[in-house]
């Protein structure tokens, strides 16, 4: 929707430009391209010109080459100008934009924007590699009061805004794209801000809303060979919130914000990413399962309530990736924490592992592909890993449930627990590891406090060296990691 309505606003500015409103009445006979699609006529019933560079178009309408009809109520441009094949303008606006279809079609109160400069030959076919080079900017774009219905769905919206764009035509996200293409690809695609904002909707029987979904000081790479790095710093920070969801009035799904931020690296050269979550609710009545329903009705849960935070950081210099301060908390039910480093997966690393699967994906030698990926991974290593379970009642929950099925008590499935874990690790020949395991759970069912998994080797060891051992002697990937189990 937002491209189509930048698409119909630079057509419409491109018809009338090179000409201005001292020969407006030529164009009434005049057939343009919209969004690159030729066979679309636009007609006005009136232009008021105010100079050579502004003008008011009044009563517009548009026809495409299937018949569709849309209509602007006016549209006023300023400070138009075209030189060395570049179109400006100061401002333009458009009012009133409606486009029906039998019952469906889409209204918007405005579309407008502001300090726009475009090449003049944007929807030329068959440009050339520097041609493609060229880019599009301009203050700001916004479409406002948005209303459409179409094919069962129905939304209304408040604004799409879009400041500070400077936007290339030339990128490559496929093998043609990539094979074609000439020269270094372009510079990434920047704005400061996108928004949308007072999002509301229903289809299918689903009412949805949401509050406002923002993307700050965006830095998008135009090929897929930009690296690791590149893509961490995308976005300084985004944000989405007020999000509803129900089915039937029953309300399904609700998060009250989402949000993070990434910073750039300073003086330790990590780049550091946070997020969090709060106010995530997730109605399990609305589940159309009977034996579902009937479940978690065992188990006393009418819906699920939780947050969650979460921190990253990478260095590109040693490929140190790391989580930490990682908590997901679905509340009477548990905290699940988890941190990991590795290092050594830096962008050249990524770079030639991202290279290899893609040789793969278009028909390459896959055990060749295979083995280049695992000699680029070779040098990337694993620091530590853990992983931990806070129990708030749900343990306690599932055993009282299942020991319902079983004619016995909760007390006794966790008290004989451990022998079942022994018997079954029996077949893996690890009794050091067996021992601790079984140990560690019997406890954690017993008293119900958290119960922690970690990796945590002297040196740094090679995740291509854990997978090779695990496949010839498991039994030895415990010392390997210093596997650790435990409960408290």
């Amino acid at each position: 929707m937002f491209i189509r309505s930048a698409a119909l606003s630079a057509t419409l500015i491109f018809a009338a430009g090179p000409v201005y409103a001292s020969q407006g009445k030529v164009l009434l006979e005049e057939i343009v391209a919209l969004a690159g699609v030729n066979g679309t006529k636009i007609t006005w019933g009136s232009l008021i010109e105010e100079n050579n560079s502004s003008f008011a178009l009044q009563n517009v309408e548009i026809v495409d080459k299937k018949g569709k009809i849309t209509t602007i109520n006016n549209v006023v441009v300023r400070g138009l100008e075209e030189a060395n094949g570049r179109m400006t303008y100061d401002s333009f606006t458009m009012n009133d934009l409606r486009e029906t279809d039998g019952n469906e079609g889409l209204g918007i109160a405005n579309i407008t924007s502001s300090s726009g400069d475009w090449p003049s030959n944007i929807w030329d076919d068959g440009l050339t590699a520097e041609e493609k080079r060229q880019r599009i900017t301009f203050g700001n774009f916004s479409v406002n009061g948005l209303a459409a219905k179409r094919e069962g769905v129905n939304f209304t919206l408040n604004s799409i805004l879009m400041t500070n764009a400077d936007i290339p035509l030339d990128y490559r996200f496929d093998p043609k794209q990539i094979e074609e293409a000439q020269g270094e690809p372009a510079a990434p695609l920047t704005f400061d801000q996108f928004a949308v904002v007072g999002l509301n909707g229903n289809g299918q029987g689903v009412n949805y809303q949401m509050g406002s979904f923002t993307l700050n000081n965006v830095n998008f790479p135009t090929s897929v060979n930009a690296n690791i790095s590149d893509w961490m710093r995308v976005f300084s920070s985004f944000s989405v919130n007020g999000i509803k969801a129900s089915l039937a009035q029953l309300p399904v799904f609700a998060l009250d914000n989402y949000g993070g931020t990434i910073s750039p690296p300073g003086d330790s050269g990590n780049i550091v990413v946070k997020t969090n979550l709060d106010g995530l609710m997730i109605n399990l009545k609305a589940v159309p399962d009977p034996k579902f329903q009937a479940i978690a009705g065992q188990l006393g849960y009418d819906q699920i309530n939780g947050s969650m935070a979460s921190n990253g950081s990478y260095n590109p210099s040693t490929g140190r990736t790391a989580i930490f301060d990682t908590v997901l908390k679905l509340k009477d039910m548990f905290d699940l924490s988890l941190d990991y480093a590795i290092t050594g997966y830096t962008p050249e690393v990524a770079g030639k592992f991202a290279d290899a699967q893609m040789k793969m994906a278009q028909g390459g030698d896959r055990s060749q592909m295979l083995g280049a990926m695992a000699t680029e991974l070779s040098g990337v290593k694993l620091e530590s890993f853990g992983l931990s379970l806070t129990d708030h009642s749900l343990v306690g929950r599932l055993l009282d449930f299942q020991a319902s099925q079983m004619g016995t008590t909760g007390d006794q499935l966790a008290a004989g627990a451990p022998m079942m874990i022994g018997m079954g690790m029996g077949a893996l020949n690890m009794p050091a590891l067996t021992e601790m395991v079984t140990s560690a759970v019997g406890k954690f069912l017993t008293e119900k406090g958290t119960l922690t998994v970690r990796a945590m080797p002297t040196e740094p060891v090679s995740i291509v060296n854990v997978v090779l051992t695990g496949q010839r002697d498991p039994t030895k990937i415990p010392d390997m990691v210093n596997l650790q189990v435990s409960a408290q």
